[in-house]
């Protein structure tokens, strides 16, 4: 029985896994067309803490995006007010946590003080609904308003910040490649796979 589960465990794994990725490339090609406009687009950046998904800078600001495959309910009305599920809440957190991440690591150590907004983003919504709910400085967007969103904002970059910033996180990103890299490869040496 235990290791009927173990397996199920893991196919559960892989498939959320495949489904996440996927979301990954759906949100990152939706992305993508904000290049056209003098956005930069970044993706995947490791990190202490796991990897962001997405990172765009641009004349409106910084933004973290984290594209998720759930479709579980993340926003319910009580007493005419909208809140987050457990589960939005946690993917909240993990935006905020990933949104001060950039803030902290890139923003501050280039003198630029500004706010790093945060997003989670879920694109397969199959209601084509369109919710949003600003918690903690992070806002959940369902179905595909996520360009419209970074488009709205008010922000004060300019070309030379941008380019600045998008160097910054181009190095932040070969660097924790590379450290994951030689983590990877001293676990393997120390099991004597290499």
């Amino acid at each position: 029985i235990f290791t009927t589960l173990l397996i199920e465990k893991r196919e559960q794994n892989y498939i959320s896994y495949g489904r996440g990725y996927i979301v990954e490339q759906i949100v990152g090609t939706k992305l993508a067309l904000l290049e056209n406009e003098g956005y930069k687009v970044i993706h995947d950046i490791q990190t202490n803490r796991g990897n962001i998904d997405h990172v765009v800078v641009g004349h409106t600001g910084v933004f973290v995006i984290e594209s998720k495959s759930n479709k579980n309910l993340m926003l319910f009305s009580k007493n005419g007010q909208l809140s987050a599920t457990n589960l939005a809440k946690k993917f909240i957190k993990q935006a905020a946590g990933n949104a001060f991440f950039i803030h902290e690591e890139i923003l501050e150590n280039i003198g630029i003080d500004i706010f790093v907004n945060g997003l989670v983003v879920r694109p397969l919504n199959e209601n084509k609904k369109i919710k949003t709910l600003l918690n903690n400085h992070v806002i959940i967007l369902d179905g595909e308003t996520a360009n419209n969103h970074i488009k709205s904002f008010n922000g004060y970059l300019s070309e030379e910040d941008i380019k600045l910033i998008y160097e910054h996180l181009c190095n932040l990103k070969r660097k924790n490649k590379l450290l994951r890299f030689n983590f990877i490869q001293k676990k393997l040496v120390a099991i004597n796979f290499l």
